[in-house]
């Protein structure tokens, strides 16, 4: 199982990194992700980044958020920590041509540090 980043988000940088620690990560709603993420509760994943592994983590937790309940702080937390809805609407019409509307947000544990 993977999880995969194009981006090297601030929660990815080795100074904010460790095992134990833990991070979230948005993905835009569907079916086919709702069932494969919440059948994965509990299950470690390889954490990718620009392809390549840097370490491993634990599934902890699923949510769902509509896009009008996603906070600044959830965003600046997830992404870049100067970033706001403005910053993430962009980016989200760019990866998605559209902004989504409804969210997953995992929650992992990192179990193993491979940086």
């Amino acid at each position: 199982m993977k999880i995969k980043f194009s981006e090297e988000w601030d929660k990815l940088k080795p100074e904010n990194f460790d095992v134990g620690q833990e991070f979230t990560t948005f993905r835009s709603y569907d079916i086919k992700k709702d069932k494969y993420y919440t059948n994965s509760i509990g299950k470690v994943f390889d954490v990718m980044l620009k392809g390549k592994l840097i370490s491993r983590a634990k599934l902890r937790f699923v949510e769902y958020r509509r896009i009008q309940d996603v906070s600044d702080d959830d965003i600046a937390k997830d992404t870049y920590k100067d970033w706001n809805m403005t910053n993430f609407a962009l980016w989200a019409n760019k990866m998605y041509n559209i902004m989504p509307q409804f969210w997953i947000i995992l929650t992992f544990d990192i179990v193993e540090d491979l940086t």
